[in-house]
């Protein structure tokens, strides 16, 4: 079994002495770092790592290290930058999983749209051994992935954090309440140099409590006797009996290898400590966050463990208590057992909760419930927002209608975010805490978080060799025709020459068919419904769309086509629930709600390729083209403008955008990536909202924005650039999308690419 990752069980804050960078080549760096990374200290190989890049930046090898140190760290915006980077250099070749990362980083961001195109970019070298464990973990992230981006609508919720004498700097994890107690796990260090250096000899994780009702400063659980056992060892995940007197709780050493043992408490005190037997503790594996409870009469242990016979990495596990010690221990089943990791175990009332960064989820470990008892359970659900989130979230537990868990989540309004906290929040089973999902009224903001929605047309559809502008099609049955050509574009393609050069063209096509078509139609369905709720809040939205064409045709015939793929959707809308949105289309809804259509119908590619326009059957049949051949849903807005306010004054000056620049003509390039930086100002007198950015072409810029600006303020937009398939002329467009009039405001890069 692969090592877990530390952040299962502690998360550490602070680093060890560092070797100085001056006059050492970023590879000698590299290998301290490695050190580091390699016993767990993430923050002092992030910080060994970063060192290394101020030596070489373009370093492949640099920019993948730091990533993933990034990465254990819950810093995924940054480790999704220097991944992309690395990407760029690298393109899978020493580094295979590099995708695959790049995905999980914008996961773990929030950012599941751009996810969704890195995790099928990883899949392809895996897509001609789906029974592998790599193709099964990528595939499986991606749909939860999906799954993600489709039920964090409500993600404006928070969780609170408790007290601050509980929660510091430090790593605090595994709370549980009894008896008016707090009990919960950290990693705190005595002695620290301002750098963060611990000086501690001793650093390692323990248990501790605090009386809630005075909130007094928490106190450390000592060990009466075998204290110099468990000197070097790291002491988490405390489990009470009903009755208080007895505790269960992990012993890991510095391996992060852990047991599982007990003592009766007394007097703030574990005495009689002493280990479990083989049947919990098998020899030669992980055993660890015990949750004991008793159920008629009966005494049960359930534990996390990868011992074998499991079904992926740490399962759980369930043993029954006997006169002897506890009995052989039962896997818990493939209802919540995965190839992945089951961890942190809480039962109540019929309710098991537990963690798993496998079932579908935010990103990394997701806290989820099922109801049953032994194996015989029913389906687990996860908890959503805001129990749930792209961080890790474990160590569920609930006291009287409070629920608890921790969390390395980023808190709001703060700049770090590497460790756990304890957060609270109201909750009881009888009482749905999150809101239904068809009771959310999504604003302008939420809904273009769904933006841009990539809709695909079979070549000159509708109304093959019409000149027409207008169409009867509906957009939904034009796409399920689409899906159904899937093999007269393979037949075709094995005609030409370049299939048999292209190793990877039939999987590009095989993704084009199965996910960029598949996933505009599902995308549409869900996104339909929320703009349908808007509406129906007496909202006034306008839509704006951008018509793409391939080159085969003329401008002017182009310009008719685009029109007619743009109606196609406008009569998807008219048509949708007998025509539910009709009202809106015609502004003649009594709820005041309306929306109108603003067609852009001949965008552009940044990039065309000579070699497929010129050939007639790649030119219709291609993945390259065929992803030409589309209409995007760029951006919705209100279509009254921004609201002014209540008080009318007459000073009120809405958000309003400025650009240092709108063109960059950079003339002739060499370089395989760049970066160029567009500065914006709001010159308006409200907070300026950036709702989304487009660009021209596919997979060849990262970019980075604020989402806000407060009036008056700065901020900048930072464009990355892969430009190694690029030739000759080329004409980036960035389109934004903000709250300002207009609402769409386009940039420019011009190069020639040599």
């Amino acid at each position: 079994m692969p090592k877990i990752s530390l952040r299962i069980f502690i998360s550490l804050i602070a680093c060890l002495t560092m070797a100085s960078a001056y006059g050492q080549s970023a590879t000698q760096i590299l290998e301290v770092g490695h050190s580091y990374y390699q016993r767990g200290d993430y923050l002092g190989a992030s910080k060994v790592y970063k060192q290394a890049m101020m030596v070489d930046s373009s370093d492949a090898a640099v920019l993948y290290h730091y990533s993933k140190s990034l990465m254990q760290l819950m810093q995924m915006e940054d480790a999704a930058r220097y991944l992309f980077k690395a990407s760029l250099i690298d393109r899978g070749e020493s580094y295979p999983d590099i995708y695959y990362l790049l995905a999980e980083a914008y996961r773990g961001s929030g950012d599941y749209r751009r996810a969704r195109r890195y995790y099928n970019k990883a899949l392809i070298p895996y897509r001609n051994d789906r029974k592998s464990y790599w193709y099964k973990r990528i595939d499986q992230s991606k749909e939860a992935n999906s799954w993600a981006m489709k039920n964090s609508v409500n993600s404006s919720a928070e969780l609170t954090p408790i007290d601050v004498q509980f929660n510091t700097a430090a790593s605090e994890f595994a709370p549980r309440i009894k008896d008016g107690k707090l009990f919960f796990s950290s990693l705190r260090a005595d002695s620290l140099k301002e750098n963060g250096i611990v000086l501690d000899e001793h650093y390692f994780t323990k248990l501790y409590f605090s009386n809630l009702d005075n909130k007094e400063a928490a106190q450390s659980i000592e060990f009466a006797s075998s204290k110099d056992y468990f000197e070097d060892s790291h002491i988490a995940n405390i489990s009470l009996t009903e009755d208080g007197k007895l505790a269960y709780f992990s012993v890991c050493d510095t391996n992060y290898n852990c047991e599982i043992w007990s003592g009766e408490i007394s007097n703030n005190q574990i005495i009689k400590p002493s280990k479990l037997n083989k049947n919990i503790n098998y020899p030669g594996t992980n055993n660890t966050q015990a949750e004991i409870l008793e159920r008629k009469d009966e005494t049960y242990l359930i534990f996390s463990s990868n011992r074998p016979k499991g079904f992926g990495e740490l399962d759980l596990w369930l043993a029954k208590k006997e006169d002897f010690g506890f009995d052989q221990a039962k896997n818990l089943g493939a209802d919540i057992n995965t190839p992945g990791n089951e961890i942190s175990p809480y039962y109540q009332d019929g309710w098991l909760y537990f963690s798993s960064d496998w079932h579908y989820g935010y990103g990394g470990f997701d806290i989820f419930k099922i109801q049953g008892w032994l194996t015989k359970f029913q389906s687990a659900e996860n908890m959503g927002e805001p129990i749930n989130s792209p961080a890790d979230d474990y160590y569920f537990s609930i006291s009287k209608g409070q629920a608890l868990l921790a969390s390395n989540r980023k808190q709001k309004n703060s700049p770090d975010f590497c460790c756990n906290d304890i957060y609270y929040t109201p909750y009881t089973e009888d009482e749905a805490m999150e809101l239904e999902e068809d009771t959310i009224v999504p604003d302008i903001i939420t809904l273009n978080k769904y933006l841009p929605l990539d809709l695909y047309f079979h070549n000159d559809i509708p109304d093959p060799n019409s000149r027409d502008s207008s169409t009867n099609e509906n957009y939904m049955n034009l796409a399920q025709e689409y899906l159904g050509m899937k093999e007269e574009y393979k037949e075709n393609l094995k005609k030409t020459d370049l299939y048999v050069k292209d190793k990877e063209m039939a999987a590009r096509l095989e993704t084009f068919f199965e996910e960029d078509i598949s996933n505009g139609v599902s995308d549409l369905e869900f996104f339909t419904p929320l703009l349908l709720r808007a509406l129906e809040a007496g909202n006034k939205i306008e839509l704006s769309i951008k018509g793409f064409a391939s080159s085969l045709s003329g401008e002017e015939y182009n310009l008719k086509l685009t029109l007619r793929r743009i109606n196609s959707l406008i009569n998807y809308f008219s048509e949708y629930e007998e025509g539910v949105f009709l009202p809106y289309l015609n502004g003649t809804d009594s709820s005041g709600g309306s929306l109108s259509i603003q067609k852009l119908p001949f965008g552009e590619f940044a990039i065309s390729d000579k070699s497929i326009e010129d050939d007639k059957i790649l030119a219709v049949y291609s993945p390259q083209a065929a992803q030409h051949r589309k209409i995007e849903l760029i951006a919705v807005s209100q279509q009254d403008g921004i609201k002014k306010r209540f008080d009318s004054k007459e000073d009120y000056k809405p958000a309003e955008i400025e650009f240092n620049s709108r063109e960059y003509d950079l003339g002739e390039i060499e370089s395989n990536e760049l970066d160029r930086v567009f500065l914006i100002k709001n010159k308006g007198g409200e907070t300026l909202n950036i709702y989304n950015i487009m660009i021209n072409c596919d997979d060849c810029a990262q970019l980075e924005f604020p989402k806000e600006i407060e009036a008056g303020g700065n901020g900048r937009i930072e464009v990355r650039l892969d430009t190694e398939n690029m030739s000759g002329l080329v004409h980036l467009t960035l389109t934004v999308v903000s709250n300002t009039i207009p609402h769409l405001n386009d940039l420019s890069i011009k190069l020639i690419k040599k």
